[in-house]
């Protein structure tokens, strides 16, 4: 998962359509500041930049490294080793792509080292700097500003994420009334990984052509967690439902 660790300050940067322009005309950049906390972007932002190899060249040149997670067994991921992939000629294709998350964690003694490669990146490199928000005290954060190219991928709201379902169903051959459309977003929130797995039930319950407000109601779009919460609030008084109310966003809370 993307790093959450700082409040993130809003960033100018490429939205994720400049972005997919960019890399479809054949733009590719040897650095990426990917921030924000829209997972499906950050998804859908990686998976443009893998699909400029080949299957063959994904096999062999794409890297994630999650700094100070386990890569095997005793050993963590460093920057060390992100940068000295970077550096390796690709094989069979035309650059490398390394993903570096929670780059936070980078220990002071190597920064220098990574900031160094901002400098003088590999030119059959292409690297990406995860996060879902930015620490700006820190010296490499500004240098990673300074040297990216940024993707500012923030959370919609309503109203965009509205735009948004529309557009992806428009894509899809497929039309949304307003209300179902208002209902839909009421229930599945603005996350757009959700919306979109939604938005997938909905296409194929619908055929193509128009979705309205009964095919949404229709739908279950209540995950197992919250059936088992609606069964629990149902009968209960008023006194015990704000219990369970309170139990359920602490849980929630601590799964963060």
């Amino acid at each position: 998962a993307v790093s959450k660790k700082y409040r993130k300050k809003k960033l100018d940067g490429l939205s994720f359509a400049e972005l997919r322009r960019h890399v479809k005309a054949g733009h590719i950049d040897p650095l990426y500041l990917f921030v924000g906390e829209e997972a499906y972007y950050h998804e859908h932002g990686l998976r443009l930049l893998y699909n400029t190899l080949d299957e063959a060249g994904r096999l062999f040149n794409l890297a994630l490294f999650t700094i100070g997670s386990d890569i095997r067994a005793g050993t963590k991921a460093t920057a060390w080793d992100a940068i000295e992939t970077a550096n390796q000629a690709p094989m069979m294709a035309p650059r490398r792509i390394v993903v570096i998350r929670d780059f936070d964690k980078i220990k002071e003694d190597e920064t220098e080292m990574v900031m160094a490669y901002l400098k003088h990146p590999s030119p059959l490199a292409t690297v990406i700097f995860q996060a879902a928000s930015l620490d700006q005290r820190r010296k490499l954060t500004a240098a990673l500003l300074k040297t990216c190219t940024v993707a500012a991928f923030d959370r919609l709201g309503e109203d965009a994420a509205k735009r948004w379902a529309e557009e992806y169903l428009k894509s899809r051959g497929c039309r949304i009334d307003p209300n179902a459309l208002g209902h839909l977003v009421g229930l599945t929130g603005t996350r757009l990984t959700r919306l979109s797995n939604e938005l997938d039930k909905l296409v194929a319950y619908a055929g193509g052509g128009a979705v309205n407000l009964s095919m949404v109601q229709e739908l279950d779009f209540l995950g197992a967690d919250e059936r088992r919460f609606v069964s629990q609030v149902q009968g209960r008084t008023y006194a015990n439902m704000f219990g369970l109310v309170e139990r359920y966003i602490n849980t929630k809370i601590l799964e963060l």
